[in-house]
């Protein structure tokens, strides 16, 4: 973690034996981060899309994960106005190709309120968003 002025303050590990990803970040409205990634060390399936919530000093709060028997995994999250979240990610797990966008709409526990995938019989993996 990097003070305003990009000095380095510490660092954290998060995860556990298996493959773990984190692929974005966010500080969100109490100060605290959200990052969003894949496991598979917390997966159902071959990998997850895994979302992490700290507090400011960048402790654990919640570790959620979300995905079926294939590989799936996020790549960005954004945090809602209601302090819920948004999630762009792939799955192979869901949708109607091998590959297709998966977006995942939460509440601030990171409970799901919806999921929408898009795409055809083809691959069709979202990408890094801003």
């Amino acid at each position: 973690m990097n003070d305003t002025d990009g000095n380095f303050l510490c660092a954290q590990t998060y995860g556990s034996s298996l493959d773990d990803q984190g692929l974005a970040v966010q500080q969100t409205s109490d100060g605290g981060y959200i990052v969003t990634g894949g496991t598979k060390s917390y997966s159902a399936g071959n990998w997850d899309v895994f979302l992490l919530k700290t507090d400011a000093n960048g402790d654990s709060l919640w570790i959620k994960t979300n995905g079926g028997a294939n590989r799936d995994g996020s790549w960005a999250v954004f945090q809602t106005a209601d302090g819920g979240y948004f999630i762009t990610a792939s799955t192979e797990s869901y949708g109607a190709g091998a590959s297709d966008i998966w977006l995942l709409r939460t509440d601030a526990d990171c409970d799901t309120l919806w999921t929408k995938t898009y795409g055809g019989a083809g691959h069709e993996p979202s990408g890094h968003t801003t």
